[in-house]
């Protein structure tokens, strides 16, 4: 029941832009009445992060730099004064950390949202993860090898693509140093990190093939079979068609605003 109940709140909820950009809602198990306080965890968490920064300037730089994009790119936007205080059920406040790559140099933000509030209860707690929507890896990769021409790609940043509705459920705070106030913003696009985001995101994606199916159909039949969340593992069987399926794909994941790369 739940899981229909989540493919029911994104057909009635979600909307697309005058970019055909997708806009969704979170699908809430009941409502978010149960969620508490959260910004004073949120609060803990950057002055923690804040003391790494002293000690790590490459650490420092890049978490700067991935702010300043995020806000300068319309990700993340500053909460007007008078709109901060809100009733705790109404918002969440996700904090952030640093998530080293392998060799430990490069760092990505990640959102949590699986932090608690107040009274014990996280957003993610709230939020409905939605069924599985696409083909188990394994049956993928060895459709994938039948094919006389392969295709690889992914849709570049496709959560950062997508908007969402209900953004005061991605309240960050943030201040650019030590000595700055800290300040209160939104994500306005679905964050990695809370439990619905990677259901709305291949949902947009199969919605969009409902959507444009008869203007692309090798494009939505390739979309629908050969996606693994944002990694396409496709091909043909003949060049022409190959350069066909790729034509195909790169305009129809265009019209709602997404960028298919090697």
């Amino acid at each position: 029941m739940k899981k229909l109940l989540a493919k029911i709140i994104f057909k009635r909820t979600y909307t697309r832009d005058s970019t055909g950009r997708f806009a969704v809602k979170f699908p809430f198990r009941n409502s978010s009445d149960e969620l508490g306080s959260s910004r004073d965890i949120a609060v803990h968490r950057l002055q923690q992060i804040e003391h790494r920064f002293s000690k790590n300037q490459s650490l420092s730089d890049q978490y700067h730099k991935f702010m300043d994009d995020y806000l300068k790119l319309g990700h993340m936007e500053l909460i007007p004064e008078i709109e901060i205080d809100v009733p705790a059920s109404s918002s969440f406040y996700l904090p952030h950390h640093p998530v080293p790559n392998k060799n430990g140099e490069k760092f990505r933000v990640v959102f949590d949202g699986s932090a608690k509030s107040s009274s014990g209860i996280s957003l993610n707690d709230k939020l409905m993860v939605g069924p599985q929507l696409q083909t188990d890896l394994t049956t993928l990769l060895l459709r994938f090898r039948m094919h006389k021409i392969a295709i690889t790609a992914d849709i570049e940043k496709m959560y950062t693509q997508i908007t969402l509705h209900d953004s005061d459920f991605q309240r960050i705070v943030w201040c650019n140093s030590p000595f700055a106030p800290i300040q209160d913003f939104k994500l306005t696009r679905i964050a990695y990190g809370t439990a619905s985001v990677p259901y709305l995101a291949i949902k947009c994606l199969q919605q969009l093939v409902l959507n444009e199916s008869n203007n692309f159909p090798l494009a939505s039949k390739a979309a629908l079979k050969d996606f693994y969340v944002d990694d396409l593992m496709s091909g043909a069987n003949s060049l022409s068609e190959a350069l066909e399926l790729q034509n195909q794909l790169t305009q129809m994941l265009s019209s709602a605003g997404l960028v298919l790369r090697k």
